[in-house]
Protein backbone atom coordinates (compact mmCIF):
# COMPACT_ATOMS: atom_id res chain seq x y z
CA UNK A 1 0.00 0.00 0.00
CA UNK A 2 2.56 2.62 -0.34
CA UNK A 3 0.39 3.89 -3.44
CA UNK A 4 -2.34 5.08 -1.25
CA UNK A 5 0.25 7.46 0.61
CA UNK A 6 1.71 8.71 -2.27
CA UNK A 7 -1.74 10.04 -4.03
CA UNK A 8 -2.94 12.31 -1.79
CA UNK A 9 0.55 14.20 -2.05
CA UNK A 10 0.73 13.96 -5.85
CA UNK A 11 -3.35 15.50 -6.11
CA UNK A 12 -2.53 18.08 -3.62
CA UNK A 13 1.05 19.22 -6.10
CA UNK A 14 -1.85 19.43 -9.26
CA UNK A 15 -4.10 21.72 -7.22
CA UNK A 16 -3.41 25.02 -7.92
CA UNK A 17 -4.58 28.52 -5.56
CA UNK A 18 -7.04 30.95 -6.86
CA UNK A 19 -4.22 33.23 -7.86
CA UNK A 20 -1.67 31.35 -9.76
CA UNK A 21 -4.84 30.30 -11.79
CA UNK A 22 -5.91 33.90 -12.67
CA UNK A 23 -2.31 34.70 -13.47
CA UNK A 24 -2.39 31.76 -16.16
CA UNK A 25 -5.75 32.88 -17.49
CA UNK A 26 -3.96 36.30 -17.80
CA UNK A 27 -1.35 34.98 -19.26
CA UNK A 28 -3.76 32.97 -21.28
CA UNK A 29 -5.69 36.17 -22.60
CA UNK A 30 -2.49 38.21 -23.03
CA UNK A 31 -1.40 35.69 -25.24
CA UNK A 32 -4.37 35.66 -27.80
CA UNK A 33 -4.76 39.32 -27.99
CA UNK A 34 -0.86 39.65 -28.65
CA UNK A 35 -1.29 36.96 -31.16
CA UNK A 36 -4.89 38.46 -33.06
CA UNK A 37 -3.53 42.19 -33.06
CA UNK A 38 0.00 41.32 -34.57
CA UNK A 39 -1.98 39.94 -37.60
CA UNK A 40 -5.45 41.84 -37.61
CA UNK A 41 -3.86 45.47 -37.63
CA UNK A 42 -2.01 45.16 -40.56
CA UNK A 43 -5.04 44.01 -42.41
CA UNK A 44 -6.71 46.99 -41.39
CA UNK A 45 -4.18 49.27 -41.74
CA UNK A 46 -3.08 48.45 -45.49
CA UNK A 47 -5.87 49.37 -47.33
CA UNK A 48 -5.33 49.98 -50.96
CA UNK A 49 -7.68 52.13 -52.14
CA UNK A 50 -7.39 54.68 -49.03
CA UNK A 51 -4.62 57.22 -48.44
CA UNK A 52 -2.04 56.12 -46.19
CA UNK A 53 0.66 57.60 -44.06
CA UNK A 54 4.27 56.26 -44.20
CA UNK A 55 4.28 55.97 -40.52
CA UNK A 56 1.16 53.37 -40.88
CA UNK A 57 2.76 52.02 -43.98
CA UNK A 58 5.87 51.43 -41.48
CA UNK A 59 4.37 49.90 -38.33
CA UNK A 60 1.70 47.83 -40.39
CA UNK A 61 4.24 46.54 -42.64
CA UNK A 62 6.99 45.33 -39.75
CA UNK A 63 4.23 44.08 -38.29
CA UNK A 64 3.71 41.73 -41.08
CA UNK A 65 7.02 40.62 -41.47
CA UNK A 66 7.60 39.90 -37.97
CA UNK A 67 3.48 38.07 -37.59
CA UNK A 68 4.75 34.67 -38.28
CA UNK A 69 7.17 34.13 -36.01
CA UNK A 70 5.73 35.78 -33.13
CA UNK A 71 2.30 33.58 -33.84
CA UNK A 72 4.26 30.75 -33.89
CA UNK A 73 5.74 31.55 -30.21
CA UNK A 74 2.34 32.78 -29.09
CA UNK A 75 0.63 29.44 -30.26
CA UNK A 76 3.27 27.47 -28.31
CA UNK A 77 2.86 29.77 -25.57
CA UNK A 78 -1.31 29.86 -25.96
CA UNK A 79 -0.61 25.49 -26.10
CA UNK A 80 1.51 25.47 -22.73
CA UNK A 81 -0.52 27.63 -20.72
CA UNK A 82 -4.04 25.88 -21.85
CA UNK A 83 -2.12 22.48 -20.94
CA UNK A 84 -1.71 23.60 -17.51
CA UNK A 85 -5.50 24.64 -17.04
CA UNK A 86 -6.45 21.58 -18.98
CA UNK A 87 -6.42 19.19 -15.92
CA UNK A 88 -8.17 20.87 -13.34
CA UNK A 89 -10.61 22.26 -16.09
CA UNK A 90 -14.54 20.49 -16.16
CA UNK A 91 -15.74 19.93 -19.40
CA UNK A 92 -16.91 23.47 -20.42
CA UNK A 93 -13.69 25.40 -19.65
CA UNK A 94 -12.03 22.35 -21.58
CA UNK A 95 -14.20 23.57 -24.43
CA UNK A 96 -13.60 27.50 -23.56
CA UNK A 97 -9.76 26.94 -23.95
CA UNK A 98 -10.71 25.15 -27.68
CA UNK A 99 -12.46 28.34 -28.65
CA UNK A 100 -10.41 30.36 -27.78
CA UNK A 101 -7.40 28.89 -29.81
CA UNK A 102 -9.49 28.46 -32.87
CA UNK A 103 -8.80 32.33 -33.45
CA UNK A 104 -5.10 32.36 -32.84
CA UNK A 105 -4.36 29.20 -34.99
CA UNK A 106 -6.44 30.99 -37.59
CA UNK A 107 -4.33 33.84 -36.63
CA UNK A 108 -1.12 31.86 -36.94
CA UNK A 109 -2.08 30.55 -40.69
CA UNK A 110 -3.44 34.15 -41.72
CA UNK A 111 0.25 35.79 -40.73
CA UNK A 112 1.52 32.95 -43.72
CA UNK A 113 -0.98 34.23 -46.24
CA UNK A 114 -0.46 37.32 -48.61
CA UNK A 115 -4.31 38.53 -48.60
CA UNK A 116 -3.41 40.77 -51.23
CA UNK A 117 -3.11 38.03 -53.70
CA UNK A 118 -6.33 36.83 -52.94
CA UNK A 119 -7.97 40.66 -53.69
CA UNK A 120 -6.11 40.99 -56.58
CA UNK A 121 -5.56 37.67 -58.34
CA UNK A 122 -6.65 37.64 -61.76
CA UNK A 123 -9.20 34.98 -62.88
CA UNK A 124 -7.89 31.86 -64.34
CA UNK A 125 -9.89 32.15 -67.00
CA UNK A 126 -8.02 34.52 -69.02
Amino acid sequence: MRYHNAMPRIRKSANRSKGSLRLIWLGLLVVLIIGLIIVIAPIWIIQPFKAQTTRGLEVSLTMKRISPTLTIVASLAFALLAALLWNGARWFGKVFLVLLAIPLFAATWMARQNHFEWLFHPHENF
